[in-house]
């Protein structure tokens, strides 16, 4: 077992290939964005296996590489549920990273999961256009809560230095205090 960790995207495809000449029995691409990495390796590879989490190539899918996809909107719903039943405010907020089908599935989930609770409530979303930049990610949060007085908000990000892809963190503040002193991840 090997793990190549990719700073940036120029970084997929020299990574798949030394996975490639490794030998392993199945090559994980981690992320949507491995997709072009991951189907360009596995057409000149096509003895080799591969798989990706968070892409589906469709009829186009290489014999040699399964796409595991998932509901992303469902988890979202229920968290977005328990945010417009717990909001005092009936607003609430959401950050996530790159705009892109499959994150903006867990926004869509989230504002349905709301709106079904609380009809009145109002969601706030923007994107950070970065799944690394925790810090951009965090003063986006900050400035949502302080200028509406907010108290949950979904914060989604793919990264170590945030959470992993598949886990939203829920911040629950107070009025008097941005430092986010309560959070619960869920996946």
């Amino acid at each position: 077992m090997a793990y190549k960790e990719s700073k940036q995207d120029a970084d997929y495809a020299p990574n798949m290939e030394t996975l490639t000449d490794a030998g392993f029995d199945l090559i994980w691409g981690i992320g949507f964005l491995m997709g072009d990495a991951i189907k360009s390796t596995a057409q000149i590879n096509p003895d080799q296996k591969y798989a990706i989490i968070d892409f589906a190539y469709g009829p186009e899918t290489p014999k040699n590489v399964a796409g595991i996809v998932f509901q992303e909107e469902q988890p979202s719903f229920l968290v977005g549920y328990i945010a417009g039943k717990m909001t005092k405010t009936n607003k609430v907020g959401f950050v996530g990273g790159i705009k892109f089908p499959l994150i903006e599935r867990f926004e869509y989930g989230y504002m349905a999961g709301v709106k079904m609770a609380n009809p009145k409530c109002e969601v706030l979303a923007q994107y950070a256009e970065s799944f690394t930049d925790a810090a951009k990610g965090k003063a986006i949060a900050n400035n949502i809560m302080v200028a509406f007085f907010m108290r949950c908000l979904i914060y989604l990000c793919s990264s170590d230095r945030c959470l992993p892809f598949h886990q939203f963190q829920v911040i629950w503040i107070s009025r008097k205090s941005f430092s986010y002193p309560t959070t619960h991840s869920c996946s």
